[in-house]
């Protein structure tokens, strides 16, 4: 079990506890910029995302900790994604005037649609990828060679030439090719143990 499963483990636990404010500290830091994210793509201003985002998190946390989720019915990234449609499409209309034909408003009133639907939104599926390449690299980041990472995110993430890659890192280009194996590999296993718990 990786540190980042062990961490995610320990979040969704103390969540459970009403008391555990580092479980929701952890929950807040680790969702906010996605689902901020996902409210700024749906047409919501900044501030207005940070407060859908604020709400969903404590709606989700509430409904959590009452052991309203149901794993059988769907992933827990899934459940998270109906939280944040209706708080942005809640928060969305709350700011327009009425009458006001906003030129975004079809974008956040389609997020709840789609995710009531059973369906999830291609934009919360982009945030949700994001998110979890963020948290799988900041583990790769602990674990591997700093070198071999730089040399990963250069070539494969970055877009540079494998002899770019090998000059600027100060590596062979078979070390750039060997470090985007591994982690690739490291990435997709990371990824496959939050799917689990998410």
């Amino acid at each position: 079990m990786s540190e980042l499963t062990r961490t995610t483990t320990l979040l969704l636990e103390g969540l459970l506890d009403p008391n555990n404010r580092e479980a929701w500290r952890t929950l807040h830091d680790r969702c906010r910029p996605m689902l901020m994210a996902y409210g700024r793509r749906r047409g919501l201003q900044d501030a207005d995302a940070e407060d859908a985002a604020q709400e969903a998190l404590a709606d989700f946390a509430r409904a959590y900790q009452a052991g309203q989720y149901e794993r059988e019915r769907g992933p827990l990234r899934h459940w998270l994604a109906g939280f944040a449609a209706r708080r942005v499409a809640k928060v969305g209309s709350a700011r327009r005037a009425p009458g006001l034909d906003h030129p975004d408003k079809t974008q956040v009133l389609a997020g709840a649609a789609d995710t009531d639907s059973g369906s999830l939104d291609q934009v919360w599926e982009e945030e949700w990828e994001r998110h979890v390449l963020q948290m799988c690299l900041s583990q790769v980041r602990m674990e591997a060679d700093p070198k071999h990472v730089e040399a990963f995110e250069m070539y494969a993430l970055g877009g540079c030439s494998v002899a770019e890659t090998a000059q600027a890192v100060g590596v062979s280009e078979n070390v750039v090719y060997i470090a985007k194996t591994r982690i690739l590999s490291r990435l997709r296993a990371l990824r496959e143990e939050l799917e689990a718990l998410w």
